[in-house]
């Protein structure tokens, strides 16, 4: 028996781990095999394959390609698998489960997908998947669909499957995550210890809505300007923020909030201190105790949850600021959970 694991993302590695370390006789660099999706550079010590994103395209012969070195790859292994992944809801995983060689599967906390219900990210998923659909258009994608994967992969499946008789288990950080999931194993979790890291107290959490058009420039603006006076009153003297890749790699929220800094610098006498990128904010969570922090739904809130930190969510604040139809769609895809994390600022 072999076992694989597929890491997509650092909480899917970190989780991995500590998979692997809770059974060592289980596990070893003879029986267990990484898969890297979507090209996730991993530091585990293991042997690990990069496996292509199966879905379809236009140029079908791409998928068929696509499939075979996926099935040339669990080939190679040359044993029957149990095969953790983070959802079974897109086709590589589907084909995963599905192969021959397969004997079982389990989940893998990935971030905050992982913390919706499972009929709560079926429904989702379900809706993601079929929107603006009708009849026509659902026989057209039949075609599509198997033209791309004929009958080896099922047109649509749940994003979490725990009826199915492959499934064996979940792996996650908290009770918060994989609700409804029978046989949830809950691990401890442990980020970089760093004594440099232990200081940290308010820090400013920014996000890409206005890079990804879910919120417009002035109006991500007036938010952090409400948060700012709120901290303010509350004399936090000093800021620590990080900004999301997407802002610096696009720069467009970036320049404005840098001048929103310097405004409250020069009236507030508040001092904004940038983390470095190469920083992780649960690494701070985990290393400062005095720690909270700020922000509207970054999955930073779970993890600094799980390390005893308090966080702070201006969601009711961004609803105040009526900020459109394309908000709306994004909260469809926030978990109920997560404000049961996180602590909302009721203060108008």
């Amino acid at each position: 028996m072999k076992y694989i694991f597929v890491i997509n993302n650092p909480i899917t590695e970190l989780i991995t781990e500590k998979v692997i370390n809770s059974d060592n006789n289980k596990f070893n660099k003879k029986n267990t095999v990484l898969f890297s999706y979507r090209d996730y550079k991993s530091k585990l010590g293991f042997k690990i394959v990069r496996i292509p994103i199966l879905k379809k395209k236009i140029f079908f012969f791409s998928t068929w390609l696509d499939i075979y070195k996926v099935n040339k790859t669990i080939n190679s292994i040359n044993d029957e698998y149990t095969v953790f992944l983070p959802t079974t809801g897109f086709e590589t995983f589907q084909f995963l489960i599905n192969h021959k060689n397969c004997n079982f599967y389990c989940y893998l906390e990935e971030g905050l997908a992982s913390y919706y219900s499972v009929s709560e990210k079926n429904k989702t998923h379900s809706n993601f998947i079929n929107r603006h659909s009708n009849f026509f258009l659902n026989k057209i994608k039949r075609v599509y669909h198997l033209l791309n994967f004929g009958t080896i992969i099922v047109p649509y499946s749940d994003f979490f499957d725990v009826s199915n008789s492959k499934y064996e288990a979940s792996y996650c950080f908290s009770n918060h995550c994989f609700g409804e999931h029978p046989n949830k194993i809950v691990l401890n979790i442990s980020f970089n210890k760093n004594e440099t890291l232990s200081n940290f107290e308010t820090i400013l959490v920014l996000e890409s809505f206005v890079e990804t058009g879910v919120l417009k420039k002035q109006l991500y603006l007036s938010l952090l300007e409400w948060l700012f006076n709120y901290l303010a009153r509350k004399e936090k003297n000093i800021i620590y923020y990080k900004f999301h890749p997407d802002q610096i790699k696009s720069g467009v929220s970036k320049r404005i909030i840098l001048n929103l800094f310097d405004k409250f610098k020069k009236n507030e006498g508040i001092n904004f201190v940038e983390i470095n990128q190469s920083i992780k904010l649960e690494d701070i969570a985990f290393n400062s105790m005095a720690s909270e922090f700020y922000m509207v739904s970054s999955s930073v809130a779970i993890y600094a949850n799980i390390c005893g930190r308090k966080s702070y969510s201006l969601y009711n604040q961004v609803i105040n600021l009526q900020p459109g139809e394309n908000f709306k769609n994004y909260t469809n895809t926030i978990p109920s959970e997560y404000f049961n994390i996180v602590n909302l600022i009721d203060e108008n």
